[in-house]
């Protein structure tokens, strides 16, 4: 029986975006996202009460994204992990 190995090559992003309120810069943090062809993205400190998938895909931009979030606690930010 023969062994299968696969290489991949994972392009990661972590960015400390210090908020996502402002459409305009989730449409620059999108067209970011675009150039860069990150398959992993996790953004910190969105400042946002909470997210939905709506924000996610406009971010992403694309329907097609797995995400989680986690909310924050006290004074530090929240995470949003978005990968394809």
């Amino acid at each position: 029986m023969g062994t299968i190995c696969f290489e991949m090559n994972l392009k990661i992003l972590s960015w400390n975006v210090r908020g996502l309120n402002v459409v305009e810069k989730r449409l620059q943090i999108r067209n970011l996202l675009r150039t860069w062809r990150a398959d992993i993205v996790c953004l910190q400190e969105t400042k946002l009460e909470w997210i939905t998938r709506g924000i996610v895909q406009s971010i992403w931009g694309c329907p097609y994204v797995d995400w989680l979030y986690l909310g924050s606690e006290g004074a530090s930010g929240d995470i949003v992990l978005m990968w394809d």
